[in-house]
């Protein structure tokens, strides 16, 4: 076999270099900034935050019911019915981010005290104004999918990073301590959300004047799959992202939460910059591609997976070999545990790099069962296995492993349940034709 083989080339190429290099960059100014912010803030204040975005995370993955995944599947023809999609995203953004305002603000303490982070309570009024900056970019970054406008993500996630960066920074040098970190990553979202908005439809006035109440409630109904089935899903899948941080948070203090996201953030760079981008433009291809055209789409499908197995094994075993004495040099001393982390997780962030782009599947072949029963499995996994290293009483470094092989084995199942999804829908279509005859 040739590795140039494993290399996608024409319009798909094409598109994931868009995304991957605005991505990249993006991610670039966040990981060149981490060793001045490692100098600036703290461990346990790091931890503080990573609780701040776990439960921001967890919200914004279904600030809109998941309805904005449909904005790419009406016909290139119809997008009436795809401006209604988003206008209904935007409706459920507005009426979420109050339900959360109210929910932040009176029990405030509460959260705070249940999740052994005290200092954060009287920041959690933050998080609904995160929240509509980050689910306005979810919601519309889609309509760029269905548009091939890449770069209009790429630009935002610049946009975004470079603000973010900035602001903390700022913020940090005032001496604001943890509430540097969380108002900083507050500006970024809005910016992103500002962003995207206006470069998607400074051109497109007219197709506004297309929303309407009746459309609204039409597309609502069309596509109610997604927030009975996916959004369920969804929920479960970031809830499993993010209850490792949360759960280490509630059983060993934020200082090693710190630690965890800092080699979290590391570990996530090939996600993050060629994952994201090859799982949009996937999910791009796919649709497009006739369901019945069975070798174009497994082609797709395993090329893809190739193409990125090799990626990230190169790039995370490289990183782990290295990582303790090179966490040490670039970020402080006091952060040198965090490469050790990071060794620990990188073969289930291994398996996750794979398992992303793949997953657009589900969504492709509208089998939001099995995205559900995917994240079932997982989200019992991690949760069983960290309660489970609680009650062991072991250390954290124990725990965190643990917690490694459990992600990895749930990882696995996510991949599967990806090629099942293509391999049920052909196996039923042939099925079909077979009784035709």
């Amino acid at each position: 076999m040739k590795w140039k083989n494993l290399i996608p080339k024409g319009k798909f190429a094409k598109n994931v270099g868009v995304l991957a290099g605005g991505t990249a960059f993006s991610q670039l100014i966040i990981i060149l900034s981490t060793p001045i912010l490692t100098r600036i803030y703290s461990p346990e204040e790091f931890g503080v935050y990573s609780v701040y975005l776990s439960i921001l995370s967890i919200l914004v993955v279904i600030g809109s019911l998941l309805y904005e995944m449909a904005i790419p599947l009406p016909l290139p023809n119809n997008n009436k019915e795809a401006i209604n999609v988003l206008a209904l995203c935007f409706i459920l953004i507005l009426l979420f981010s109050i339900l959360h305002f109210s929910i932040f603000t009176l029990f405030a303490e509460n959260i705070a005290y249940f999740l052994n982070t005290p200092t954060l309570a009287g920041a959690l009024w933050l998080i609904p104004i995160a929240f509509i900056g980050g689910s306005t970019f979810q919601a519309v970054h889609y309509w760029s999918i269905r548009t091939e406008t890449f770069k209009n993500i790429s630009i935002t996630k610049l946009n975004q990073s470079t603000i973010q960066v900035l602001s903390q920074i700022i913020l940090g040098f005032n001496k604001l301590g943890k509430t540097g970190l969380l108002i900083g990553d507050v500006i970024g979202r809005l910016v992103a959300g500002i962003t995207i908005t206006i470069l998607s439809f400074r051109h497109e006035k007219a197709l506004l004047k297309e929303v309407s109440w009746h459309q609204i409630r039409k597309t609502a109904s069309r596509y109610r799959r997604f927030p009975m089935l996916s959004s369920g899903s969804a929920l479960l899948n970031s809830v499993s992202l993010q209850l490792p941080a949360l759960l280490l948070t509630a059983f060993y203090g934020p200082i090693v939460v710190g630690l965890y996201i800092l080699a979290q953030r590391i570990l996530g760079l090939p996600i993050a910059i060629i994952g994201g981008a090859v799982s949009e433009v996937y999910l791009a291809e796919a649709s497009k591609i006739n369901k019945s055209d069975e070798r174009a789409i497994r082609h797709l499908f395993w090329k893809t997976f190739k193409s990125i197995a090799l990626i990230s094994v190169v790039f995370i075993t490289t990183l782990a070999v290295f990582a303790p004495p090179l966490f040490a040099f670039v970020f402080g001393d006091e952060w040198k545990q965090a490469g050790v982390y990071l060794q620990l997780l990188a073969i289930m962030y291994f398996f996750q790099f794979v398992s992303a782009p793949v997953g657009s599947n589900i969504p492709v072949f509208e089998r939001q069962d099995f995205h559900l029963y995917r994240e079932v499995i997982r989200i019992l996994l991690l949760l069983i296995t960290l309660v489970f290293a609680n009650w062991l009483n072991v250390t954290a470094t124990t725990a965190i492993l643990m917690l490694s092989i459990a992600g990895t084995f749930g990882y696995i199942i996510h991949t599967f349940f990806s090629w099942y999804a293509m391999e049920r829908h052909f196996s039923l279509k042939n099925k079909e034709q077979n009784n035709e005859y």
